[in-house]
Protein backbone atom coordinates (compact mmCIF):
# COMPACT_ATOMS: atom_id res chain seq x y z
CA UNK A 1 0.00 0.00 0.00
CA UNK A 2 0.84 3.56 -0.46
CA UNK A 3 0.48 6.27 2.36
CA UNK A 4 0.09 9.82 0.69
CA UNK A 5 -0.80 13.49 3.07
CA UNK A 6 -0.75 16.84 2.16
CA UNK A 7 -0.84 20.13 3.47
CA UNK A 8 -1.97 23.19 2.98
CA UNK A 9 -2.50 27.20 4.49
CA UNK A 10 -2.64 30.55 3.06
CA UNK A 11 -3.22 33.90 3.85
CA UNK A 12 -4.00 36.92 2.01
CA UNK A 13 -2.92 40.19 3.23
CA UNK A 14 -4.65 42.99 1.72
CA UNK A 15 -2.26 45.81 0.89
CA UNK A 16 -4.15 48.49 0.32
CA UNK A 17 -8.17 49.70 1.59
CA UNK A 18 -10.57 51.04 -1.01
CA UNK A 19 -13.28 53.33 0.23
CA UNK A 20 -16.58 52.66 -0.14
CA UNK A 21 -19.71 54.87 0.76
CA UNK A 22 -16.77 56.92 2.70
CA UNK A 23 -15.72 53.87 4.64
CA UNK A 24 -12.27 52.32 4.31
CA UNK A 25 -12.13 48.67 3.65
CA UNK A 26 -9.76 45.71 3.00
CA UNK A 27 -11.64 44.26 0.10
CA UNK A 28 -10.40 41.30 -1.79
CA UNK A 29 -11.78 40.43 -4.95
CA UNK A 30 -13.89 37.05 -5.20
CA UNK A 31 -11.25 35.66 -7.59
CA UNK A 32 -8.45 35.83 -5.59
CA UNK A 33 -9.84 34.50 -2.32
CA UNK A 34 -9.62 31.04 -0.99
CA UNK A 35 -12.30 28.58 -1.46
CA UNK A 36 -12.35 25.16 -0.33
CA UNK A 37 -14.53 21.58 -0.76
CA UNK A 38 -14.27 19.65 -3.50
CA UNK A 39 -12.69 16.58 -5.43
CA UNK A 40 -8.88 17.62 -4.94
CA UNK A 41 -9.35 19.82 -1.25
CA UNK A 42 -11.62 18.66 1.44
CA UNK A 43 -13.91 15.83 -0.41
CA UNK A 44 -16.77 15.77 2.43
CA UNK A 45 -18.19 19.02 0.25
CA UNK A 46 -19.55 20.20 -3.15
CA UNK A 47 -16.84 21.91 -4.69
CA UNK A 48 -16.16 25.51 -2.83
CA UNK A 49 -19.20 24.60 -0.51
CA UNK A 50 -16.32 24.62 2.91
CA UNK A 51 -16.52 27.89 4.25
CA UNK A 52 -18.17 31.26 4.45
CA UNK A 53 -21.45 31.29 2.57
CA UNK A 54 -24.85 33.89 2.13
CA UNK A 55 -27.77 32.46 1.24
CA UNK A 56 -30.76 33.88 -1.40
CA UNK A 57 -34.22 33.14 -1.05
CA UNK A 58 -36.79 34.77 -2.99
CA UNK A 59 -39.75 33.83 -0.53
CA UNK A 60 -40.85 30.55 -2.07
CA UNK A 61 -42.36 27.86 -0.35
CA UNK A 62 -41.95 23.98 -1.27
CA UNK A 63 -43.35 21.81 1.56
CA UNK A 64 -43.93 24.75 3.68
CA UNK A 65 -40.31 25.11 3.91
CA UNK A 66 -38.34 28.27 2.72
CA UNK A 67 -36.40 27.59 -0.62
CA UNK A 68 -32.71 28.98 0.29
CA UNK A 69 -30.03 28.44 -2.19
CA UNK A 70 -26.36 28.90 -0.60
CA UNK A 71 -23.55 30.93 -2.27
CA UNK A 72 -19.83 30.49 -1.34
CA UNK A 73 -18.04 33.72 -0.69
CA UNK A 74 -14.54 32.50 -0.37
CA UNK A 75 -12.09 33.70 2.42
CA UNK A 76 -8.63 35.34 3.48
CA UNK A 77 -7.48 32.30 5.42
CA UNK A 78 -7.42 29.01 4.72
CA UNK A 79 -6.09 25.40 6.18
CA UNK A 80 -6.45 22.13 3.97
CA UNK A 81 -4.80 18.70 5.55
CA UNK A 82 -5.38 15.17 3.34
CA UNK A 83 -4.31 11.74 4.36
CA UNK A 84 -4.81 8.73 1.93
CA UNK A 85 -3.76 4.93 2.55
CA UNK A 86 -3.85 3.74 -1.62
CA UNK A 87 -3.76 -0.18 -1.66
CA UNK A 88 -4.74 -2.76 -4.67
CA UNK A 89 -7.64 -4.75 -4.72
CA UNK A 90 -7.60 -8.08 -4.83
CA UNK A 91 -9.94 -8.58 -7.82
CA UNK A 92 -8.00 -6.64 -10.87
CA UNK A 93 -4.84 -5.28 -8.64
CA UNK A 94 -3.83 -3.85 -11.78
CA UNK A 95 -6.57 -2.04 -12.83
CA UNK A 96 -8.19 -0.86 -9.30
CA UNK A 97 -7.12 0.47 -6.15
CA UNK A 98 -8.70 0.94 -2.72
CA UNK A 99 -8.48 4.42 -1.09
CA UNK A 100 -9.10 5.36 2.82
CA UNK A 101 -8.39 8.85 3.36
CA UNK A 102 -9.73 11.56 5.87
CA UNK A 103 -9.74 15.25 4.97
CA UNK A 104 -9.83 18.19 7.45
CA UNK A 105 -9.95 21.60 7.05
CA UNK A 106 -11.77 25.13 6.70
CA UNK A 107 -11.55 28.44 5.14
CA UNK A 108 -12.15 31.58 6.88
CA UNK A 109 -12.67 35.14 6.24
CA UNK A 110 -9.90 37.05 8.95
CA UNK A 111 -11.16 38.97 11.58
CA UNK A 112 -14.34 37.62 11.23
CA UNK A 113 -16.27 34.42 12.69
CA UNK A 114 -13.75 31.45 13.54
CA UNK A 115 -15.46 28.27 13.09
CA UNK A 116 -13.67 25.29 13.83
CA UNK A 117 -11.86 22.75 11.16
CA UNK A 118 -13.76 19.73 9.40
CA UNK A 119 -13.25 16.48 9.53
CA UNK A 120 -14.73 14.42 6.51
CA UNK A 121 -13.37 10.70 6.51
CA UNK A 122 -14.13 8.82 3.47
CA UNK A 123 -13.51 5.69 1.06
CA UNK A 124 -13.09 5.45 -2.41
CA UNK A 125 -11.72 3.40 -5.49
CA UNK A 126 -9.31 4.17 -8.21
CA UNK A 127 -9.33 2.54 -11.53
CA UNK A 128 -6.51 2.62 -14.34
CA UNK A 129 -7.32 4.18 -17.73
CA UNK A 130 -5.73 5.09 -20.49
CA UNK A 131 -6.67 8.85 -19.33
CA UNK A 132 -4.85 8.32 -15.87
CA UNK A 133 -6.75 6.84 -12.77
CA UNK A 134 -10.49 7.86 -12.42
CA UNK A 135 -11.61 7.87 -9.11
CA UNK A 136 -14.95 7.85 -6.85
CA UNK A 137 -14.74 9.11 -3.50
CA UNK A 138 -17.48 8.88 -1.09
CA UNK A 139 -16.70 11.64 2.29
CA UNK A 140 -18.88 11.65 5.46
CA UNK A 141 -20.00 15.01 6.02
CA UNK A 142 -22.09 15.42 9.68
CA UNK A 143 -21.72 19.01 9.71
CA UNK A 144 -24.47 21.67 8.95
CA UNK A 145 -23.64 24.08 6.39
CA UNK A 146 -21.91 27.55 7.71
CA UNK A 147 -24.31 30.09 8.71
CA UNK A 148 -24.51 33.13 6.93
CA UNK A 149 -26.67 35.94 6.30
CA UNK A 150 -30.13 35.88 4.18
CA UNK A 151 -30.82 38.09 1.40
CA UNK A 152 -34.28 38.12 -0.41
CA UNK A 153 -34.10 37.99 -4.11
CA UNK A 154 -36.82 40.45 -6.04
CA UNK A 155 -38.08 38.18 -8.62
CA UNK A 156 -39.05 41.17 -11.05
CA UNK A 157 -35.64 43.04 -11.28
CA UNK A 158 -33.18 40.34 -9.78
CA UNK A 159 -31.99 43.03 -7.04
CA UNK A 160 -30.89 41.59 -3.56
CA UNK A 161 -31.73 42.86 -0.50
CA UNK A 162 -29.98 42.03 2.61
CA UNK A 163 -32.89 41.06 5.35
CA UNK A 164 -31.30 42.96 8.39
CA UNK A 165 -29.94 40.88 11.68
CA UNK A 166 -31.17 37.79 10.34
CA UNK A 167 -27.97 35.09 10.01
CA UNK A 168 -29.63 31.93 8.00
CA UNK A 169 -28.37 28.69 9.80
CA UNK A 170 -28.87 25.49 7.59
CA UNK A 171 -29.69 22.61 9.79
CA UNK A 172 -27.68 19.25 9.71
CA UNK A 173 -28.40 16.77 6.91
CA UNK A 174 -31.03 14.51 8.42
CA UNK A 175 -30.59 10.79 8.14
CA UNK A 176 -26.72 9.18 7.12
CA UNK A 177 -27.06 8.68 3.66
CA UNK A 178 -27.72 12.17 2.99
CA UNK A 179 -24.87 13.16 4.46
CA UNK A 180 -22.41 10.76 2.17
CA UNK A 181 -21.11 13.18 -0.55
CA UNK A 182 -19.78 11.52 -3.78
CA UNK A 183 -17.14 12.95 -5.69
CA UNK A 184 -15.75 11.94 -9.22
CA UNK A 185 -12.67 13.02 -10.53
CA UNK A 186 -9.63 12.00 -12.99
CA UNK A 187 -6.42 12.05 -11.65
CA UNK A 188 -5.01 11.29 -8.11
CA UNK A 189 -6.41 13.75 -5.60
CA UNK A 190 -3.08 15.00 -4.66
Amino acid sequence: GVFAWRGRAGTILPERPITLDSQSVQFVPPDQRFYGGGPNSVRGYGRNGLGPQVYVTDSTMVNGALVVRSAPTGGTATLVLNTELRFATPLFPDRMRVALFADVGQVWERGGRVTGVRVTPGVGLRFATLLGPVRVDAAYNGYAAEPGPLYFQNSSDNSLTLIPDVTYQPGRPPTFWRRIVVQFAVGQAF
